[in-house]
């Protein structure tokens, strides 16, 4: 696996696109609770470790929740 991955990176440099072909966003926080409700109710968050990594991240950036 290693070879491969220096071949790669030697023929097309380390710069990798994501499969989508779309380059991933800086996470920011929720607005308020109902968004991240929303994204928690998501069937996605029982399933998908990354999307629940993804909501955990926007949770730890979201004022709502620390402006007290």
């Amino acid at each position: 696996m290693n070879a491969a991955k220096a071949r790669y990176a030697a023929e097309f440099g380390k710069e990798t696109t994501p499969l989508g072909g779309k380059t991933p966003k800086a996470t920011e926080g929720y607005a308020d609770m109902k968004a991240m409700k929303k994204d928690m109710s998501d069937p996605r968050y029982k399933t998908s470790e990354a999307f629940r990594k993804q909501v955990e991240a926007k949770i730890a950036k979201s004022a709502f929740l620390t402006a007290r």
